[in-house]
């Protein structure tokens, strides 16, 4: 293996797992645990925490909708 091939694979899971672990920190994760998840599944983790995170924000949206219609309906 030479020195260029090992700085793709390299800079191939580093990527994924600074871009994993800025998110799930970004949304209050675990960045240990998130980082040792894309050290693992470098590319996917990435798609994993976004679609976690997007989960999770339509959830607050949603109750966030639930919560202002009950405060209408009470008015």
């Amino acid at each position: 293996m030479d020195f260029f091939s090992f700085l793709g694979y390299l800079f191939a899971l580093v990527i994924p797992s600074v871009i994993t672990v800025y998110v799930a920190r970004m949304y209050g994760r675990s960045g240990w645990r998130w980082l040792l998840i894309s050290l693992v599944l470098p590319f996917l983790s990435v798609f994993l925490i976004m679609l976690l995170v997007s989960r999770e924000s339509l959830r607050r949206e949603q109750e966030e909708d639930e919560r202002q219609r009950a405060e209408r309906a009470r008015r």
